[in-house]
């Protein structure tokens, strides 16, 4: 488990699947960050909002909204920060970011 400074928490298996995701950025694109956002995507037509990834040039990005966490860079916006705040995110395969209640081990 990993811990942000605005009360949030991140998994093991999130923590990884960011550090792919930097990983993938370097290869492409060495001025990206991966991302932790909510955001509205519209599968079947149908607006759905969740956290996901994404990722980002860092000159988007404000030198207190970047977190190291084991190594990898990340991005959260102010707006993000305050509503993961007091909550654990976690990755789960075939549905990407959640937020849970209870830490997973």
């Amino acid at each position: 488990m990993h811990q942000l400074p605005f009360g949030t928490r991140l998994t093991d298996a999130l923590v990884h699947i960011l550090r792919d995701a930097a990983t993938k950025c370097l290869d492409g694109h060495p001025d990206f960050v991966p991302n932790l956002c909510w955001h509205t995507s519209f599968p079947d037509g149908q607006p759905f909002e969740h956290w996901g990834i994404s990722a980002f040039s860092r000159s988007y990005m404000r030198d207190q909204d970047l977190f190291t966490v084991d190594g990898v860079t990340i991005c959260v916006g102010p707006d993000d920060q305050a509503r993961a705040a007091g909550h654990v995110l976690d990755w789960r395969e075939g549905v990407g970011v959640v937020q849970i209640d209870t830490p997973k081990t």
